[in-house]
């Protein structure tokens, strides 16, 4: 902390905002030696790939898969199946068969009725963004 000149409170502040409510960033942060906000420790980055080898195995992601997570990617707030589907100009059921592979990834949230989705962690979003998606064929 005395690197970030940083107290602790404002430290276990800054990483309470950070974490989401996610345990696993929490301690993959806290035991990154050396400790740094802007990066992320090795662990987390392999822990997130191995994420995107769950969502999208490579050269077995679904019709649609790559599309959903592009746009998920681009998304700061949860977005609905019916969204996704325009953005992608594809029917909803289509999108809904690759949320529902996904839900452990995912955040969902009620909103009037409607279930809308966002990644489950903003800093996944934010390394997913890093990564070279490829869309499906």
């Amino acid at each position: 902390m005395s690197n970030h000149q940083i107290n602790e409170e404002n430290f276990c502040d800054r990483i309470t905002t950070l974490s989401e409510n996610n345990f696993m960033y929490v301690s993959q942060i806290i035991s990154a030696e050396p400790f740094q906000y802007n990066e992320l420790p090795p662990a987390l980055e392999a822990y997130y790939q191995q994420h995107l080898h769950q969502m999208i195995p490579p050269k077995q992601g679904t019709e649609h898969s790559t599309d959903v997570l592009n746009v998920l990617i681009q998304q700061q707030k949860a977005i609905s199946v019916e969204a996704i589907a325009e953005i992608i100009d594809t029917d909803e059921y289509e999108v809904e068969e690759v949320l529902e592979s996904w839900l452990e990834f995912l955040h969902q949230e009620q909103i009037d009725g409607e279930t809308y989705y966002s990644l489950y962690h903003s800093s996944f979003r934010h390394w997913l963004g890093t990564q070279q998606i490829q869309p499906d064929d």
